[in-house]
């Protein structure tokens, strides 16, 4: 985990958290319940003392009685009802917390289990406690990742999750132990540098963006004239690709994609024009 940070995967025990809110939440309901029970009794009560209780700090912390003996057992309920919200207010702060902790990815999910089954990795430890299959039997809903991958746009999501652990179990293993690379001593897993990967994105993006008005001009160029409407049939048909391929190389939001769009639209607009 520490060589690795994206494997710092743990269980969130989501079933637990809620049951100690449950079982906090109903301690203090029926503290409540009592707290005003014995509050009508002590103010019910022919002790002069106790009915002071309602309005006089003093005499309810000090439990004053005409009989001057200690009568505190209202006090006492106040206190512990003092530690259960203590308590209660606490889980409920950290389940909030935990639950902005995005999930892992499945492929970082899946890594986590191979190297913990591989046994050709000479140095490997396997877990003997009852954690030792936590990563196979938990729901991915259960689990936290301290690092989950961030990926900006759909490609970049395949080829992490998708791309390179195909790549890895047909060999791709192989290829990076022989170049030595920093962090890859994991057996029959490897780990993979994030910005080579993000540089062949930026890449394609680049050349999608570039080739894209040149594509659609020349195939508009290809068209007669006369046929206007086959010519705004590709239009129609090149600006919808071009935002497909916008929102899966880039990942924008839908007002910089139709804005992208519009903008494609019109250069392939002012080339019909031009030509009409």
């Amino acid at each position: 985990m520490a060589r690795l940070p994206i494997t710092a995967i743990s269980k969130r025990f989501g079933h637990l958290h809620y049951l100690n809110i449950l079982y906090l939440q109903a301690e203090l309901a029926l503290l409540e319940q009592r707290l005003n029970q014995q509050a009508k009794i002590d103010r019910d009560s022919s002790d002069s003392c106790k009915q002071h209780y309602f309005h006089s700090f003093r005499c309810l912390s000090e439990g004053w009685t005409d009989a001057g003996a200690f009568s505190g057992l209202q006090w006492q309920m106040i206190l512990r009802m003092r530690e259960v919200l203590k308590e209660y207010d606490a889980a409920l702060l950290a389940d909030s917390q935990l639950s902005t902790l995005a999930c892992p990815s499945p492929a970082d999910v899946q890594f986590r289990r191979s190297y913990m089954s591989d046994t050709d990795d000479e140095k490997h430890l396997g877990l003997a406690s009852a954690d030792a299959n936590i990563w196979d039997t938990t729901p991915l809903e259960d689990m936290v990742a301290v690092c989950a991958r961030e990926h900006a746009d759909p490609i970049s999501s395949w080829l992490f999750e998708k791309a390179l652990g195909w790549y890895n179990d047909k060999g791709g293993y192989r290829f990076a132990k022989k170049k030595g690379l920093p962090g890859t001593a994991f057996g029959k897993t490897a780990v993979y540098g994030r910005q080579p990967v993000l540089r062949i994105v930026s890449a394609l993006a680049i050349s999608v963006a570039a080739l894209s008005p040149i594509v659609s001009i020349v195939v508009l160029s290809g068209i007669p004239e006369k046929n206007i409407k086959l010519r705004l049939g590709f239009m129609s048909l090149f600006t919808v690709i071009f935002c497909l391929l916008v929102s899966l190389f880039t990942g924008e939001k839908k007002t910089e994609m139709l804005a992208a769009s519009a903008a494609f639209a019109a250069v392939q607009v002012v080339f019909i024009s031009g030509n009409n």
